[in-house]
């Protein structure tokens, strides 16, 4: 009798301390699955997600020994589940729909018994109720994501992404009222996203006094004043109404809660040409150039905004008033010879650019030289300097194309055929 107790007992160890060695290395594995490398927990973009290395770890941890984990533990397998199987339903989307929905239901059911453990985690509330969206577009009446979006509100009153997971949800439902207030709220938390709003599904003509009361309420709370006076710019951009936009980017330039970027200089110069203030606009731009001598593509980016508005004229005037600037005099002769091209002054653009290359050779110049030869049909001079473009800057793929159709107007079809055949490599090797 004894004897049997003792083998009992020594295998009743064994037992004990094989579950307590299996539990210790499935726990192990499961921290750096979850922890390290393998995955990437609750991230912005789920395809970062490494499945491969977490189905390890779970699949290595015996079910029955689940229930001797702390509700931690429980709540973190079951949240890393859901997120699995959510990605996995993402990627399976438009797919086979069967498979589709059962990934979703799988991921449903492992989100609830996470937030049966925890029903505070932002992140596991947001999932469920993106998932429970999901089947409800399903077409499957059982499923009802609106208690998790209503919790998820009033939990995260301004956490951004979760308003637009929210407004995309109300958008579907037509909840319009509901709809509205998220939108407004939303840009009174933020009133930067202004133009990502616009972007949305959920968006539509009938939001705008939402979202100017979202902008009013912003500016009046002070809640990121800078980008919020730029909001109402913007707003105000859109409704064609210059006085008002010009007026609050103003604003906005003259608030010193932060420091102003380039981009809104820019926008303002937009605005007032678009109103007919050229002088004003010509003084922004000035003031751009002179306040960021150093940004790459400062000065194509100006001409960009002249040349959407076909203002070649005034571009000019806006270079003339610029003179040398010292960095930046290089690109401006270069825009002031695609100006004047623009307005088939001929003459004075070659003589800038001779100009140009006389102080340093510049393939661009030479390339803008060709192309005034193919407007005077001269092919000879198309043909010579976009030659000498392409032995510049033999990475230019166009170069090779403009200098076969010169060859091809001189009737060089062999010649032409081998530029071509350049600029098709050219191009292979950047895909490449």
């Amino acid at each position: 009798m004894r004897k049997l107790f003792f083998i009992l007992s020594v295998l009743f160890s064994i037992f004990i301390l094989y579950n307590m060695v299996s539990l210790s290395i499935s726990r192990y594995i499961f921290m750096v699955a979850t922890g390290k490398n393998e995955l990437t927990y609750f991230g912005n973009d789920q395809d970062q997600l490494s499945v491969p290395g977490f189905i390890k770890a779970i699949n290595f941890l015996p079910v029955e020994l689940i229930p001797f984990t702390n509700d931690q533990d429980k709540h973190d397998i079951h949240a890393y589940l859901g997120k699995i199987y959510q990605s996995m339903a993402k990627q399976a989307d438009g797919q086979v729909p069967s498979d589709y929905t059962d990934l979703l239901i799988k991921a449903e059911n492992h989100y609830q018994l996470s937030i049966e453990l925890n029903p505070y985690d932002i992140d596991v509330l947001k999932g469920r109720a993106e998932v429970g969206f999901l089947l409800e577009k399903t077409g499957n009446r059982s499923f009802n994501a609106l208690p998790f979006f209503e919790q998820l509100a009033l939990m995260t009153p301004n956490d951004v992404e979760s308003h637009y997971s929210i407004a995309a949800y109300f958008h579907y439902k037509d909840f319009k009222e509901r709809l509205l207030e998220t939108v407004s709220h939303l840009i009174a938390i933020y009133p930067a996203d202004y133009s990502r709003v616009k972007t949305k599904d959920f968006f539509s003509p009938d939001l705008k006094p939402a979202i100017k009361q979202g902008i009013e309420s912003a500016i009046r709370n002070s809640v990121n004043l800078k980008q919020a006076y730029f909001a109402m710019g913007q707003f105000y951009r859109d409704e064609k109404n210059y006085t008002e936009a010009i007026a609050y980017y103003q604003k906005g330039l003259s608030d010193r809660t932060g420091r102003n970027s380039i981009h809104p200089y820019l926008e303002l110069g937009r605005m007032q040409l678009d109103a007919g203030l050229t002088e004003p606009a010509i003084k922004t731009f000035k003031a751009v150039a002179n306040s960021f001598p150093a940004s790459d593509g400062l000065i194509r980016r100006i001409y960009h905004i002249f040349k959407t508005r076909k203002k070649f004229d005034t571009f000019l005037t806006f270079a003339d008033r610029m003179g040398h600037v010292g960095v930046l005099s290089g690109d401006l002769g270069i825009y002031i010879a695609k100006a004047r091209i623009e307005l088939g002054l001929f003459g004075l653009a070659r003589a800038r650019l001779l100009q140009i290359i006389a102080d340093k050779e510049n393939p661009e110049a030479y390339s803008l030289l060709a192309l005034i030869g193919e407007k005077e049909k001269d092919w000879d001079n198309m043909e010579l300097n976009i030659q000498r473009a392409t032995l510049l800057s033999p990475s230019n793929c166009k170069y090779y194309s403009i200098f076969a159709k010169a060859l091809a107007r001189q009737g060089k079809k062999v010649q032409a055929e081998i530029q071509r055949k350049k600029a098709r490599e050219c191009i292979n090797s950047k895909k490449n």
